[in-house]
């Protein structure tokens, strides 16, 4: 296989933003789909953000990539022809950030019969990088030389069943421990060692299947937590032992795939899904030392197929439908609803935030920056990404004053930083 890295100038220059950060798991840094990073632009010229680079050949797939120092990571599903016929694997590369190419190493079978194509975004954390493949091969490989540390087996080790579309949940690392949607008996979560693969906990009576939604960790009243949209439900796991602390299981779609991952702010936590299931929210309560999820609203007004959601000073921001809406996170009252015409705008498609502005990726190549006001949509620039298509499913990635951005085997990385 063999990745090639096109500069768009003859040199690259490494350039210091106001509060930028690394992108170092699925959502970024928090988990939340937000940046903290600041003095980024706030219009884009026509064409779009300055093209810095463009990657090449890294294989087929919707998984956005981790960006850590000036490291750039991302999987990719190669097919390689081999003695007996073709192979189809889940490879992972390593590229500076000038494009160069440090490592690639296949990390196993991929899954390969509904909608083959690396699903699951890569996490980083101290010296290992951690990655499951579609087929429930979670591994640990070391970020610098992508030796691999250990690897486990979810469909072994936990007698998980593979999903119709694969496994597509990102490993969420937390502390100590790698924790993983197993969707499993007695195991629809599960907390393994970090550092040597080891099983740390099971969700003992927890069982439900597991779909595409990925975990997020908080803190809630000295309660820290591991939240999930699985097929069944939006579900609540304790940190520290894996038992079932509650769940609401009005965001779920029961007829079809639950995508999106919820959101937590301000002690509510919130997650729909698409097909016309829309969704709702919980309220978390500690009475007499005792953690209580009410739920606080639900609606039709957030039907998210797969883009999920930013909370914003109070607001819910996301996909509903074809278009955008945002919703006030207390009460779910209604601030905006918008369905741009075919053609026109930016439709379906993710989300992340940062410095006061949305950016929102349809899934056909639009990428669009809309101000963060709940009192109407601003959409202040758009450009459509090279080699568009009607399957652009990565979710943006911003880090370092840059926008990273994933269409099938090629990645593009833009600069948004007027200090670029």
């Amino acid at each position: 296989m063999i990745a090639r890295a096109v500069l768009t100038s003859t040199f690259w220059v490494i350039c210091a933003v106001a509060g930028a950060g690394d992108w170092p798991q699925w959502r970024g840094p928090n988990h939340d789909g937000k940046s903290a990073e600041t003095g980024l632009l706030k219009t884009w010229p026509p064409e779009g953000p300055r093209l810095l680079l463009t990657i090449e050949g890294i294989g087929q797939g919707w998984s956005s990539p981790a960006v850590v120092g000036d490291r750039i990571y991302i999987t990719g599903y190669v097919r390689l022809r081999v003695e007996r016929g073709v192979k189809h694997d889940l490879h992972v590369f390593c590229f500076k950030k000038d494009g160069t190419k440090c490592w690639e190493v296949s990390v196993g079978p991929e899954w390969e019969k509904s909608n083959p194509g690396a699903k699951s975004m890569p996490a980083v954390d101290g010296d290992l990088l951690y990655v499951l493949t579609g087929r429930g091969r979670v591994t640990a490989l070391e970020k610098d030389s992508g030796r691999e540390v250990w690897a486990v087996e979810l469909t072994e080790n936990f007698k998980a069943p593979i999903p119709q579309h694969g496994f597509t949940s990102a490993v969420l690392i937390d502390q100590d421990k790698a924790v993983c949607v197993a969707g499993a008996t007695d195991a629809c979560i599960v907390a393994l060692n970090k550092k040597t693969g080891e099983t740390v906990w099971t969700s003992k009576g927890l069982s439900d299947p597991a779909h595409y939604s990925s975990p997020i960790v908080f803190d809630f009243e000295g309660v820290r937590q591991y939240v999930v949209l699985t097929a069944k439900g939006l579900v609540s796991v304790d940190a520290g032992s894996g038992n079932l602390l509650w769940r609401y299981d009005r965001p779920a779609c029961k007829t079809n795939a639950n995508v999106p991952t919820p959101v937590y702010a301000d002690g509510y936590v919130f997650c729909a899904s698409g097909y016309g299931n829309g969704g709702g929210a919980v309220k978390l309560e500690m009475k007499d030392g005792k953690l209580t999820a009410t739920p606080a609203w639900e609606t039709k007004n957030m039907d998210c197929h797969h883009g999920g959601f930013v909370v914003v000073d109070g607001c819910i921001y996301g996909n509903h439908a074809r278009g955008w809406a945002c919703l006030d996170l207390k009460t779910g009252q209604k601030k905006f609803i918008v369905q741009p015409q075919k053609g026109t705008g930016v439709g379906k498609g993710s989300i992340a935030f940062a410095d006061g502005m949305l950016y929102t990726l349809g899934e056909d190549g639009t990428m669009g920056l809309v101000e963060a006001k709940p009192d109407e949509y601003k959409l202040v620039s758009t450009f459509r990404i090279p080699n568009a298509g009607a399957d652009t499913w990565a979710h943006p990635v911003i880090s370092g004053g840059r926008l990273f951005l994933r269409r099938a085997d090629k990645l593009f990385v833009c600069s948004i930083s007027p200090a670029e």
